[in-house]
């Protein structure tokens, strides 16, 4: 019964991430892959924190599903891992299909294996720091949760994203050999869960003289955990109790809780870890019921951008907004939009961006870079005129073109922006924010300068004249 209840339940939460990754590629008005992934929270809880808002593809959503599995492990630690998680059960049905297939699993040693378990807390840090100093999703671009369940290499692949369908595939493989093969040595949010685990109430707990020292558990463990020792091993545990269930002596494995919570969790081993699930239900039911749980923003950041007369910021720009509601809430024209995404002039500007990426490969990442170099440009002081509409759009046809005799690139030098836009050195070492002792033989490239600057700021002498004022 105990086997069958929890592939039960394990089906039961993968199919409405079945429904969210089809819907989302059908088209039925369902949220991303991105809103219902835990590990989001992790990512974007210090920025919201200290910047009070959400990085780009996070939601509400993502911190409420994070309080869920933080309930579901101070109850029972195994039961995210071993109970809900939808890729852990994917990775469950790999290690199936390879007994059907007869292909013989590698057995790792354990020292060995305590050694590669390591590499989750390795790639936790790393994603952190490198999601705190950024402030970009970057792990998100070959996270195999969103590769597999986003079913974009299905409905529309593409080669740019080859880091992300090798890193699947190798972990896919790996799964077919090495039992939960992500789960054990490289899953970011286990190693959070890890950290958690010892705080946990329902464990695998072992009554050292009833132990008969046999080894059976150990030998069945599909984690390759050692419970005839007696040490916890909540931190790696999915409470799959393979373990409990060929121990000989009874008694001498048990799921359980702390003595003093034994009237609070009483009931069968199955029941315990079930309690755990229970409870990341039941967090999700209140967020839903006072409406805590939100998958697309809402609109809150724009509308509060819009009354308040205020620049949207390039982090809160959502897949549910147009071309035309990042030019309201920005002020970047929908012209200048279009032409830094390589997109033609007679695009639509009221379809959502979400749509853009899978008819275009624009993703709403790219939107955000756009807006934030157009920022980095305009300060918030400066009030954009009708009249530049047609200036700047225009603006990287001309530098690209030859100019008074010359062509600006990435690898031109000041000297050769001095002589095709005829601009004094003073000005133009103002205008680009550079140091006047800054060699004008040094090229744009190697100054960081990118030519979406030089194209906006001297593409116009009436717009250099304002901004030197």
């Amino acid at each position: 019964m105990y086997p069958m209840l929890r592939r039960l339940v394990q089906l039961g939460f993968l199919l409405p991430v079945g429904y969210v990754a089809v819907g989302r590629q059908l088209g039925w008005g369902v949220p991303t892959i991105d809103a219902i992934c835990p590990f989001g929270a992790i990512e974007g809880l210090y920025n919201l924190l200290v910047n009070g808002r959400y990085l780009g593809k996070l939601f509400p959503s993502n911190m409420v599903l994070g309080a869920a599995v933080l309930v579901a492990v101070l109850i029972a630690a195994g039961a995210f891992c071993g109970w809900i998680c939808p890729f852990g059960f994917l990775q469950d049905g790999l290690g199936k299909l390879a007994k059907r297939l007869k292909i013989p699993p590698i057995k790792i040693p354990l020292v060995v294996e305590k050694r590669l378990r390591l590499l989750r807390f390795a790639a936790l840090a790393g994603i952190l720091w490198i999601t705190i100093g950024t402030t970009e999703l970057l792990f998100s671009q070959i996270c195999p949760y969103r590769t597999i369940f986003s079913l974009d290499w299905l409905f529309n692949p593409s080669l740019s994203a080859w880091p992300a369908y090798a890193v699947a595939i190798f972990i896919l493989v790996g799964s077919l050999f090495v039992h939960r093969f992500f789960c054990r040595f490289l899953c970011p949010l286990g190693a959070v869960i890890g950290v958690l685990a010892p705080l946990s109430i329902v464990k695998v707990r072992r009554q050292d003289a009833l132990c008969t020292h046999c080894g059976l558990c150990r030998r069945v463990c599909p984690m390759n955990l050692t419970p005839d020792t007696g040490a916890s091993q909540a931190l790696n545990c999915t409470l799959c109790q393979q373990c409990t269930e060929h121990c000989p002596s009874p008694g001498a494995l048990h799921v359980s809780s702390p003595r003093r919570w034994r009237t609070v969790l009483p009931g069968q081993s199955w029941a315990k870890p079930a309690a755990a699930v229970v409870g990341f239900v039941c967090v999700l039911l209140i967020a839903q019921f006072t409406g805590t749980w939100e998958t697309s923003g809402q609109g809150a950041a724009y509308f509060h951008a819009i009354q308040n007369q205020e620049r949207l910021h390039p982090e809160d720009i959502r897949g549910w907004m147009t071309l035309e509601n990042v030019q309201v809430a920005t002020g970047v024209p929908v012209e200048h939009l279009l032409d830094q995404l390589g997109l033609p002039n007679h695009w639509d500007p009221t379809i959502p961006l979400r749509e853009l990426e899978s008819t275009t490969h624009v993703e709403t990442d790219d939107v955000r870079h756009v807006v934030a170099e157009y920022y980095k440009v305009f300060p918030k002081d400066y009030t954009w005129t009708a009249a530049d509409h047609s200036s700047v759009t225009t603006r990287q046809r001309q530098t690209a073109a030859p100019n008074a005799g010359g062509e600006i690139t990435g690898v031109s030098t000041l000297n050769d922006v001095l002589r095709v836009h005829n601009v004094p050195r003073e000005d133009l070492l103002q205008l680009l924010q550079l140091a006047d002792d800054t060699p004008l033989d040094q090229s744009l490239r190697s100054l960081g300068i990118e030519l979406i600057r030089i194209q906006m700021l001297l593409g116009d002498g009436e717009l250099q004249r304002r901004n030197l004022r």
